[in-house]
């Protein structure tokens, strides 16, 4: 039995968040999913990580990141 991808949110979707982190973190789908980002004024639902074929819930502070229960790697 195989554990649970860790549950993980992205704080910036700027360059490094869309050109290294996430891409980096849905590489190994068996160890990570991105369930959260933190972007401040995203154009549409699950922001720019959307562009990846995904759709985290996207807060607007990284307090509400790190206070969502199921976030367990910021």
């Amino acid at each position: 039995m195989s554990p649970e991808p860790i549950k993980t949110a992205i704080v910036g979707v700027g360059l490094a968040g869309t050109v290294f982190h996430i891409p980096l973190l849905l590489a190994f789908p068996d160890l990570f999913e991105v369930t959260v980002v933190v972007e401040r004024n995203p154009k549409q639902e699950g922001g720019k990580a959307t562009e990846f074929g995904i759709k985290p819930k996207v807060v607007s502070s990284i307090e509400e990141a790190i206070s969502d229960a199921d976030v367990e790697l910021v």
